[in-house]
């Protein structure tokens, strides 16, 4: 790796000799400063002139930025701080999927006919294994697979570069409980909207 990176250098303090704006509260002052990175670094996500798609050797898609920097993946890098893009990526893939499967398992516990779809998995399951006091147990774990897989299919879909609700809701559900061992065998199978 480059030794140009901020983690490589020896002097972490301190904001250079630009101007700042004077007068901005917090909240604003964030907001434009997320902003500005946004516009200024290259990121996994960002699907346009300054970003290309590409396939590696196993014919998955990797991402290739037309820039000479040491990472393709900065904005990753300024949020994980990791030695390399890989690691950057997996990082905040991995903070993303924690957000999506809490957020996936709440509309997931309001949906009564998926969490009676659990139920019945977590009875027949239960009941194979003779052991009828394991019903709620195992219909939670089922919810919060079935999250962790609606989860995975979100972030697929933003690797692809479309786009996902912020709140799910059941009419955005992409994947039923029948597909959910697809995702761990094929998950190319299995697509988003």
């Amino acid at each position: 790796m480059s030794g140009g990176q901020a983690s490589k250098r020896t002097l972490k303090k301190g904001y250079g000799t630009f101007p700042t704006r004077k007068g901005l509260d917090q909240t604003t002052e964030k907001l434009l400063y997320n902003e500005y990175l946004l516009k200024t670094f290259g990121y996994a996500f960002r699907q346009d002139s300054e970003q290309s798609e590409g396939t590696d050797e196993s014919g998955e898609k990797e991402w290739q930025s037309d820039r000479s920097d040491a990472l393709a993946y900065e904005l990753e890098y300024i949020l994980q701080g990791k030695g390399s893009d890989k690691e950057n990526l997996e990082s905040v893939l991995f903070r993303l999927f924690l957000l999506r499967i809490s957020g996936n398992y709440s509309c997931l516990a309001k949906d009564m006919g998926r969490v009676a779809e659990a139920e019945a998995l977590a009875v027949t399951i239960s009941a194979l294994l003779l052991m009828p006091e394991a019903v709620e147990a195992l219909k939670q774990m089922i919810l919060v697979a079935w999250a962790g897989g609606e989860s995975v299919m979100d972030l697929r879909c933003l690797l692809d570069g479309r786009k996902v609700p912020l709140v799910k809701s059941a009419d955005k559900w992409v994947v039923s409980l029948s597909q959910l061992p697809l995702l761990l065998t094929d998950g190319g199978s299995v697509r988003g909207k």
